[in-house]
């Protein structure tokens, strides 16, 4: 009797296994089935954590289970200490983090603590373009009057770990302009510096020169990086225009979003898929477009990875200034 009830029971669990597996049943707990960990290169406040914040809420929507994502600021290190702590997480895709384009130079300078062509690329948060502008005290009013300059130009940059500075270096190689790069500690220090006439230039992401050259006139806007002229700024060229779209390429602060190197491909999956429909969402780009001035863009994992290394090409060449500049030899 208890033979007879024995096998059963076991028939009982076969068929009861056997027809999970026939339906494609999965678990309840399938991924996600706790918070992710966002991890902002930034300090609160400005536009990275301003961004991931905005995301966070957004992507939620569309993950399985619906569970939140948890802001974690990590800055300093010229926005190298929080990729490098993404990096080194479990690669179980309950942390991913932001990665900034600015980040090439490091790289080929030798600073950083990961291989960036390891990180499992997520997306893309926006596409942030900039704008190039001379000082009113400067007389320059376009790139003629840059190219026949009897005088040095001095152009405000922050640390080489920015689009500003990495873009400057391609502008003194491709366009042949007589650049001298001054150092300032960021973006608002480089245009408050254009105004006051301390330096001649200075290139900066337009949110951030929306005020001085948009709404207040206080600097002169020469060109922007973005594909096509901007609707408030009609008649200034693009780089594309010039015939410089290599530089327009550096002069682009790609907001990457990216997990662990190793991340499970399952959880990649769902990841990549739902952070997409953030993209498609159309409050999100009314957001991203109207508010912040930038870009969608909707560049796969693999994509990612060529633009990286599209970047590294173009800098290349400028392997040892960058070095310098970071105090290596």
């Amino acid at each position: 009797m208890k033979m007879k009830s024995f096998l059963l029971i076991t028939m009982v669990v076969f068929l009861l296994g056997s027809t999970n597996k026939a339906s494609g049943q999965k678990p309840k707990d399938a991924f996600p089935t706790k918070p992710i960990t966002l991890i902002v290169l930034t300090s609160p406040g400005g536009g990275w954590d301003t961004a991931c914040r905005v995301v966070a809420e957004y992507w939620k929507q569309y993950l399985p289970n619906k569970v939140p994502i948890v802001i974690r600021n990590i800055s300093g290190g010229e926005q190298l200490i929080g990729p490098t702590t993404m990096y080194n997480s479990p690669p179980d895709g309950y942390t991913v983090g932001t990665v900034s384009s600015g980040a090439v130079g490091p790289v080929i300078a030798g600073v950083t603590k990961f291989d960036i062509k390891k990180f499992e690329w997520i997306g893309i948060l926006s596409d942030d373009y900039y704008i190039t502008a001379a000082s009113l005290k400067s007389g320059f009013k376009d790139l003629n009057d840059l190219k026949n300059a009897k005088k040095q130009i001095l152009i405000a940059t922050p640390g080489f770990a920015t689009a500003d500075a990495q873009g400057a270096l391609l502008m003194k190689e491709k366009m042949g302009l007589n650049l001298k790069m001054v150092p300032h500690e960021g973006s608002s220090p480089g245009i408050l510096a254009a105004i006051r006439g301390d330096v001649d230039l200075v290139s900066a992401p337009i949110t951030s020169m929306r005020k001085a050259v948009i709404d207040a006139q206080d600097l002169v806007p020469l060109w922007t990086s973005a594909p096509k002229r901007l609707k408030k700024l009609p008649n200034v060229p693009t780089l594309d225009e010039l015939g410089y779209p290599e530089v327009a390429k550096m002069f682009v602060l790609n907001r990457f979003v990216g997990s662990p190197p190793g991340t499970i491909p399952e959880r990649m999956e769902i990841l990549r898929r739902t952070f997409r429909s953030v993209l498609e969402n159309p409050k999100y780009q009314t957001k991203v477009r109207d508010e912040w001035d930038a870009e969608i863009n909707y560049k796969t994992g693999l994509e990612i990875t060529r633009m990286i290394e599209d970047k590294l090409n173009l800098l290349q060449p400028h392997e040892k200034l960058i070095k310098e500049g970071w105090g290596k030899k």
